[in-house]
């Protein structure tokens, strides 16, 4: 506590233009890293944003099943270089020429389904919940890494938060 009174004694006691050049000498440094740190967002050495993916390169075969909730079931086997859940259910929507929406979580660096075909998560307390070999999905879609003879379920269920 002493050294931050001396200190401060120091600098009351200091030139007009004395404490003018230690602003500076505080303050261009602080700068330089502002427009460095900037410069490196935009030319893409620091990124911010959702992660890049793992690509795995080996074929996987698992089924995946989409129930709509109302006896509507889509159900394919695909084999394919995809490796997550979400990559999954985006190869059986261009199969099945349907629409998802998804939208992207920073907070989370994940994807949440917002509507699979025209059922939305926003009506009727209901949400796109995945389950991975009949349990529920423990973290994003994307970031579920399918295993060769898995079963995908999504289901279109009630869900509150």
């Amino acid at each position: 506590m002493l050294h931050f009174n001396l200190s401060f004694d120091i600098i009351l006691n200091m030139e007009t233009s004395e404490k003018k050049f230690l602003l500076l000498k505080l303050l261009i440094p602080l700068i330089l890293v502002v427009i460095l740190f900037a410069g490196a967002v935009s030319f893409g050495v620091i990124t911010i944003g959702p992660e890049e993916k793992i690509i795995i390169d080996e074929q996987v075969s698992a089924t995946i099943i989409i129930d709509f909730g109302d006896e509507n079931v889509i159900s394919h086997v695909i084999s394919t270089k995809n490796n997550t859940v979400y990559d999954f259910l985006m190869e059986v929507a261009e199969i099945e020429d349907i629409k998802v929406k998804s939208t992207y979580y920073p907070q989370y660096d994940s994807y949440f389904i917002d509507s699979i075909s025209n059922y939305s998560g926003a009506e009727n307390s209901k949400n796109w919940m995945y389950y991975i070999n009949g349990e529920l999905g423990p973290v994003g879609a994307d970031k579920q890494i399918v295993q060769d003879g898995d079963i995908i379920q999504w289901k279109y269920e009630d869900f509150t938060y």
